[in-house]
C-alpha cells in the first residue's frame, strides 16, 4: 500500500464522513481503529492511498478521542521560515524556533566557526523579516 505524506494545503479526506468503528487502546499508548464489518467499503482519503499526518491526539478518561492536525490542511506542526546548511528557523502559532545541528566529525573549532556564521545569518533574517510579525 502506498503512503503519502501531505505537505500541501489540499484536503486530506473525501469530505466529512461518518463511520462506525472498533477502537482498541493498547497499554503502550497505541490506538488502532478499524471500520466495523458491516460498514460499506469506501475511500476515505482523497489520494486513495494511506496518509501520514502529524497531529495532536487527545484521549479523554471515558475513551472519547480527538485527532487534530497541527496545521490545518498541511500535516505539519511548524512553518519553516529559513534554512541554513546546518539549521533552520521555524515558527508555530506561539513560538519562533531556532535549530542548529552539527556532526561531531567537524570538530570543536569547525563547529564553532560554522555556528558563528549561521547564527549571524539567522540573526540578520530575524531582524529584517516581516514574517515574524508578533516579535518586538
Amino acid at each position: 500500500m502506498a503512503t503519502k505524506r501531505t505537505r500541501s494545503g489540499a484536503d486530506i479526506f473525501c469530505g466529512s464522513l461518518r463511520m462506525e468503528t472498533e477502537t482498541v487502546f493498547h497499554a503502550d499508548g497505541t490506538i488502532r481503529t478499524f471500520p466495523c464489518p458491516y460498514e460499506p467499503v469506501q475511500q476515505v482519503t482523497r489520494s486513495g492511498a494511506a496518509v501520514k499526518m502529524k497531529a495532536k491526539v487527545v484521549v479523554e478518561a471515558d475513551g472519547h478521542t480527538s485527532v487534530e492536525p497541527y496545521q490545518r490542511g498541511s500535516g505539519e506542526r511548524y512553518r519553516r521560515l529559513m534554512r541554513t546548511a546546518h539549521g533552520e528557523v521555524k515558527e508555530t502559532h506561539t513560538d519562533v524556533i531556532v535549530k542548529l545541528q552539527f556532526r561531531k566529525s567537524h570538530g570543536r573549532y569547525g563547529i564553532c566557526d560554522m555556528m558563528e556564521d549561521e547564527v549571524d545569518d539567522m540573526l540578520a533574517f530575524i531582524e529584517t523579516t516581516d514574517s515574524i510579525v508578533s516579535l518586538k
